[in-house]
């Protein structure tokens, strides 16, 4: 997949610089979500991911599951070799798209994400987020400005509280030491989550059962009455 990955955005780079828009094209290249670990329940999850030395993988709030490489190249407008430290997020790609755009992401709804090129181009400082936010089914995490986090996964029956910039590990849970801290923490995070809707995507084992359905030719009722006819399970070879 990395090799793949590579060509493909090479491709597109290349075609780019032929047709003479490189030096005018804003592109963010990150990463999905951490490599897969084996767990006590999963030992054969493990496909050779190395997250280190972050804690846990792929479907975690951990570190490891959520902390990845991004990278914003726009040749004209942001000074190549730079780093910035605060925290950002995927959201934040359609946000500075469309204020790149010149469109307004503040209609209402407004749009969640931060516009990063005043980031980028050292026009605006700090960091552009108070907090990042998430949710995973039962499991939450909040993360705020200044690298302190507070989450609920799988690992532990109570939420954890770390400080990244001391413990980039996660190995040291601070919940106890700071109650104030986490109190407060989690009241930011039921104020996000107030807003938003329930989650209407499908789990790995109900898609996976849902698609055999499909697949089998199974049609419910009410589809077979609007005349739906399914069509012959494909081949992926």
């Amino acid at each position: 997949m990395v090799d793949v990955m590579d060509r493909g955005i090479g491709e597109v780079v290349q075609a780019l610089e032929e047709n003479g828009l490189r030096e005018n094209t804003l592109i963010f290249f990150l990463s999905d979500n951490g490599g897969p670990q084996a767990t006590a329940k999963q030992p054969s999850k493990w496909n050779g991911s190395q997250n280190t030395p972050f804690r846990g993988g792929k479907g975690r709030l951990y570190d490891g599951g959520v902390h990845v490489p991004f990278i914003a190249s726009w040749p004209a407008k942001i000074t190549a070799g730079q780093t910035f430290d605060a925290p950002v997020i995927a959201l934040d790609i359609a946000r500075t798209a469309v204020a790149v755009a010149g469109a307004n992401a503040n209609a209402k709804p407004a749009m969640e994400g931060v516009d990063l090129l005043p980031f980028m181009t050292g026009k605006a400082s700090g960091s552009p987020h108070k907090a990042l936010f998430w949710r995973n089914g039962r499991h939450w995490s909040i993360l705020a400005a200044d690298g302190v986090k507070y989450l609920q996964d799988n690992d532990s029956p109570k939420p954890q509280l770390f400080k990244l910039s001391e413990d980039v590990a996660e190995a040291h849970d601070l919940a106890k030491a700071q109650p104030e801290r986490a109190k407060a923490l989690r009241a930011s995070w039921k104020e996000w989550n107030s807003a938003n809707v329930a989650c209407r995507l499908l789990g790995y084992t109900d898609y996976h059962k849902k698609r055999d359905v499909f697949f089998s030719g199974a049609v419910p009722e009410a589809a077979k009455k609007a005349g739906y006819k399914p069509q012959a399970k494909p081949n992926f070879k």
